[in-house]
């Protein structure tokens, strides 16, 4: 292995974090004690990475947050790491702070003013330059997450436009028009979820679910290509990471359910439904293969006709059964299989 680097970017100590845990416990890799990690980094391949005090310091995370994050689907791992640092920039989060971060996000698109959807896009723009380095952190803590600054506002019984007045700023200009346009719907939609919408349903069920009206569009394909190949042009003209298409499945409730965000799931998933489904994909693997996060991940993409839920939904709903593991939950799918075959 390389010798570890000051440079290693927060993803690439996560992967550390995962590897030596891994060779620590791989049956229980996210109940490692820092003890445990210390020894078995030279085993794992890295000898010269930090001890687990050090990178729990560097991160801005506890290192239960740090092992759950480590081993949260790859895809998944590094937003898991965000949102940790910036629950723990939340609580000592001061009003004045908010004011210092709205003033910032002003700053920096050059206006006199800010509404929500122009302070995400600032807080992306100022936050780009150090997300690959060691000051990631310590960067989204100085500017919080817009999640961050509307609590805190509504705790201390304040709107968005009295926010703006108490940091100096000017009130957000009112836009009266008849719904978005579709390259405005497509760049919330991105700032929203994270991916780019792949289809007509999912950009008008993302609109119904957010209480969001649309402009009519008369040539929807050549509109919604035009709107997504500018949207992704403007991401790397103002040096945003690359964003990736929304996968098939997402779905969105209608706001009126009183659902949060959206919905990837046909099931209503429960713990006994879960293990039902890691059951099934038990059986679709066949003798011989071991269901892992990866072959679960697989095996749910390649029989969407059946109820087998994607590790990512798995991981999800065991972060509410704090009692309960992965091997666990792959202990009982496996017996349940035994005992159906």
């Amino acid at each position: 292995m390389p010798p570890f680097t000051a440079t290693h970017t927060p993803r690439q100590l996560l992967e550390i974090v995962r590897a030596v845990s891994l060779h620590a416990d791989a049956d229980a890799p996210t109940s490692v004690t820092t003890r445990a990690w210390n020894e078995h980094r030279a085993p794992a391949g890295f000898p010269d990475a930090p001890q687990a005090f050090s990178m729990t310091k560097r991160l801005g995370v506890s290192w239960a947050q740090l092992l759950r994050a480590a081993h949260a689907p790859p895809d998944d791992a590094l937003r898991q790491l965000r949102n940790f640092q910036a629950d723990k920039g939340r609580k000592g989060l001061t009003l004045a702070g908010v004011f210092i971060a709205l003033r910032q996000a002003a700053h920096r698109l050059g206006q006199t003013s800010v509404n929500r959807t122009d302070y995400v896009r600032a807080r992306d723009l100022i936050l780009a330059p150090s997300a690959r380095t060691r000051h990631a952190a310590t960067a989204a803590r100085a500017i919080p997450a817009l999640t961050a600054i509307d609590d805190l506002l509504k705790r201390h019984g304040l709107s968005w436009e009295q926010g703006l007045e108490r940091a100096g700023l000017e009130p957000p200009e009112r836009i009266v028009r008849s719904g978005l346009s579709l390259e405005e719907a497509v760049r919330a939609f991105v700032e929203d979820t994270g991916r780019l919408p792949r289809s007509r349903r999912q950009i008008f069920d993302w609109a119904d679910h957010r209480g969001v009206a649309l402009r009519r569009i008369d040539r929807f394909t050549e509109e919604f290509q035009r709107a997504t190949t500018t949207v992704l042009a403007q991401r790397e003209l103002d040096g945003l990471p690359p964003v990736e298409v929304a996968d098939a499945g997402l779905r969105f409730e209608s706001a009126a359910d009183g659902s949060i965000g959206p919905q990837k799931v046909r099931h209503r998933w429960t713990r006994e439904t879960l293990i039902a489904g890691m059951a099934l994909a038990i059986r679709e693997l066949g003798p011989g293969r071991q269901l892992d996060q990866r072959s679960l991940k697989q095996v749910a993409a390649d029989r969407r006709d059946l109820p087998i839920p994607s590790y990512s939904v798995v991981y999800r709903h065991l972060q509410k059964h704090p009692d309960d593991t992965w091997d666990q939950w792959r202990r009982e799918a496996e017996a349940l299989s035994r005992a159906s075959a």
